[in-house]
């Protein structure tokens, strides 16, 4: 699966605080990035949010830190078979029957700060049965990310650390 990771150096921690700060718009969160629509966000700082769930409760543990995930709704859908000669049950074997599931392959972006150095890591994955599309649609969210969400220019951020 085609993935990114980078960071992103601040001679300012308090930048830090500002860029989440303004990506959680006092629990508005950003629903578009870019061209990409945002189709569920987890924030694990406490008291935690997660929009994939019915109570949008985190099912993982939340912390004091900063950490956001992205889950992007690049409409990207795979119909995967499931069943045919040695399918899930004997009624489908016995039938030889095939069943389709549908599946959504969607950009999964992670901000949070390093706990060692004054810089905001980002992970980024797009999964894809064609790792070349993936790739492309990474590239593009990726930048789509740096540009819109994390704004190097506007807070001074740098891919490398100063010395």
């Amino acid at each position: 699966m085609p993935t990114v990771h980078h960071a992103r150096f601040t001679p300012d921690s308090s930048v830090i605080d500002r860029i989440f700060l303004r990506l959680r718009n006092d629990g508005k969160y950003w629903m578009r990035c870019g061209d990409f629509t945002i189709a569920n966000i987890r924030d694990l700082e406490t008291p935690g949010v997660d929009t994939s769930t019915e109570d949008e409760t985190p099912t993982m543990p939340v912390s004091s830190s900063h950490m956001i995930t992205y889950y992007f709704r690049n409409g990207c859908v795979q119909e995967v078979a499931v069943g045919g000669s040695t399918g899930l049950s004997y009624a489908c074997r016995r039938h030889n029957c095939c069943v389709f599931v549908r599946r959504c392959l969607r950009c999964i972006a992670t901000i949070r700060p390093s706990g060692t150095e004054p810089k905001i890591k980002y992970y980024i994955e797009m999964p894809g049965s064609n790792p070349d599309d993936a790739r492309e649609t990474l590239s593009r969210v990726a930048a789509a990310v740096i540009e819109h969400m994390l704004q190097p220019s506007e807070n001074n951020l740098s891919a490398k650390k100063s010395v």
